[in-house]
């Protein structure tokens, strides 16, 4: 390689590096069958607030728990959203293993 390709390529390598570097990571996306269980512990912890006639805040805090205990941000379940959002046929996919996911932990 002669030393003007070099000198063309060099910057252009280190461009490509340097942008890489500064742009955050995207959050993964989910698993279908942990966000169907993460869905369904949302679910169940909704309820038992609407049950204690608790506030929305009270809502916020205690999916934040849920959230926190399974170890996943909300930008991670955002990401997931998007995801099913692009193909909104993916949804299907993703109530069918939510109705399976319900289904295994009342022990059918």
């Amino acid at each position: 390689m002669t030393t003007r390709a070099l000198v063309l390529l060099l910057p252009l390598g280190a461009l490509l590096a340097f942008s890489s570097c500064t742009h955050p990571q995207q959050p993964r996306r989910l698993g279908e069958k942990e966000f169907a269980s993460l869905y369904l512990q949302l679910v169940k912890a909704g309820a038992s607030v609407r049950e204690i006639g608790g506030d929305t805040s009270q809502a916020h805090r205690k999916a934040e728990e849920v959230l926190r205990s399974a170890g996943v941000s909300k930008e991670e379940v955002d990401a997931t959203v998007r995801w099913y959002n692009a193909d909104v046929t993916r949804w299907k996919g993703l109530y069918e293993e939510v109705m399976t996911v319900a289904g295994d932990s009342l022990g059918r």
